[in-house]
C-alpha cells in the first residue's frame, strides 16, 4: 500500500509591529498540511521582498547575501525531509525542525553531517 506524503517549504516576511517598513523572514515547513515556523533572525526591508519568488529584489550586496541564506536554508530543509526519508522514520515538522536546528535527540553520522 502506497501513501502519499506532502512536504513543501516556504519563506515569509512578517513586518515588524514597531516598524512598519522592516519585517522578518521564517521558514515555512509544511508536512501533510500541518505547517510549523522558523525563524532565520533576519530583519529586512519589507518594500524589497517579493512574495512570489520568496526573496529580496534588488542587486545590493546585503540582498544578496540574504537571498543565499534563503537558498542554504531550503537546501537544509530538503536534506534533513530526505535523511528521514532513507532512514524510514515517520516524517513530521517537529523532526524536520529539530535536525535543522541541530537538537536531534538521535545523533548518528547522517545527522552531524547536514549541520
Amino acid at each position: 500500500m502506497k501513501t502519499t506524503q506532502t512536504f513543501s517549504v516556504q519563506f515569509i516576511a512578517r513586518i515588524k509591529k514597531s516598524n512598519l517598513e522592516q519585517a522578518f523572514i521564517y521558514a515555512r515547513i509544511t508536512v501533510c498540511g500541518k505547517a510549523l515556523e522558523i525563524s532565520l533572525k533576519h530583519s529586512i526591508n519589507y518594500v524589497g521582498w517579493d512574495r512570489k519568488r520568496e526573496c529580496l529584489n534588488g542587486n545590493a550586496e546585503n540582498y544578496k547575501k540574504i537571498n543565499k541564506r534563503i537558498e542554504h536554508c531550503r537546501l537544509r530543509l530538503m536534506e534533513c525531509y530526505q535523511h528521514l526519508l532513507l532512514e524510514y522514520q515517520v516524517i513530521t515538522e517537529d523532526k524536520i525542525k529539530s535536525i535543522f536546528l541541530g537538537e536531534d535527540k538521535s545523533k548518528n553520522k547522517r545527522t552531524s553531517l547536514l549541520t
